[in-house]
């Protein structure tokens, strides 16, 4: 097994420190945002790029230059992730509202949006629910019943064997 030793990354860090549970395969690095660092450094040291909430149409042109980045160096396809905060709303049906970082929708209506998301080069997408007029509880369900299964097969790739 590689060894994934910390102080590879970390010259100062104490041979004290331990992380627990060992890892058994290669921790990701994932950097969110740019770090004050050029999109070659990311697409070179990174294995994704989080990068900060957008409308679509940003993020085609976004991914356009992640992948550009990735292919200038060389690099194979690695994930662009971002976020979003979705306001659910009580009316099911309700079209898309841009708001900051995101916007209120319906429940019905949230399934497409993400799919457009996915056509864009979204790989993967955090979903805050802090502003939604539904109950957290609530709204999870939801979008365990009325999104999910729409990328089901999406979902098992990224399930451990």
């Amino acid at each position: 097994m590689e060894d994934h030793n910390l102080q590879a990354y970390y010259e100062t860090l104490n041979a004290n420190y331990q992380v627990y549970p060992k890892p058994k395969h290669k921790v990701p690095w994932v950097l969110a945002g740019r770090a004050r660092q050029s999109m070659d450094w990311i697409a070179q040291n990174m294995d994704a790029w989080f990068s900060y909430p957008r409308p679509v149409e940003q993020v085609k042109e976004v991914v356009l230059n992640w992948r550009d980045a990735l292919y200038d160096n060389d690099q194979p396809e690695k994930p662009y992730i971002t976020a979003i905060h979705l306001n659910l709303t009580k009316d099911k049906d309700q079209a898309f509202s841009p708001a900051r970082f995101g916007g209120s929708i319906g429940i019905n209506r949230v399934a497409d949006l993400m799919m457009d998301y996915q056509k864009a080069g979204v790989s993967h997408m955090a979903i805050h629910l802090r502003k939604s007029e539904l109950p957290i509880e609530e709204a999870m369900e939801l979008l365990g019943e009325h999104v999910l299964p729409h990328f089901k097969n999406q979902m098992a790739d990224c399930l451990p064997a």
